[in-house]
């Protein structure tokens, strides 16, 4: 899993893209973005109540994201697009040539003024913006966008959720939360 307070990018001009695939059952994946205050984490390696960074969530340990709008200058971009001179085939692979794909967890939450809140994973390029294509059963996709209305949430590209048992479900949600009161 990466969390974070703030945005996920890519660095200036790199060729990057994010592969769990494998031979046999790959591996899966969650990136949240913007967490600010909405994570509770309960461990014993926190900054703020949010693990170390590059620290394993252990066993017995485990952490909590409420979706909301993060307080403060919190709240951020997966921005896998931006300054990265990748092309293809996909900038996230959980592919498995041989069984189960990885899935796919994405979720940019927006802070309390409207910035971040944006899944950015395609610029044109990219054959697929997510493969999560398996052998035996697809990877089931969920990516989760908090952007104001205003601005495009969610930009991905294709989704190949293919298998030869068992397709993998796809799920886009583009949600604004609000305070009532």
């Amino acid at each position: 899993a990466i969390i974070a307070d703030g945005a996920i990018n890519i660095a200036s001009s790199s060729n990057s893209s994010i592969n769990t695939s494998g031979a046999t059952n790959s591996g899966s994946l969650i990136m949240i973005a913007g967490v600010g205050s909405n994570i509770s984490y309960t461990g014993s390696n926190t900054t703020t109540g949010v693990p170390l960074p590059g620290t394993p969530i252990a066993s017995g340990e485990s952490f909590t994201v409420s979706l909301g709008m993060s307080s403060g200058n919190y709240g951020g971009n997966i921005d896998l697009v931006t300054n990265n001179t990748f092309t293809g085939p996909a900038v996230i692979n959980t592919a498995a040539t041989n069984g189960n794909a990885g899935n796919v967890t994405l979720v940019a939450i927006a802070n309390s003024s409207g910035s971040g809140g944006q899944v950015l994973l395609s610029n044109g390029t990219n054959v697929y913006g997510i493969d999560a294509n398996g052998s035996n059963n697809g990877g089931e996709v969920t990516i989760i966008a908090t952007a104001p209305g205003n601005v495009n949430g969610i930009e991905v590209g294709g989704i190949n959720t293919a298998g030869s048992v068992t397709p993998g479900t796809i799920g886009l949600y583009c949600a604004i939360p609000f305070t009532s009161g």
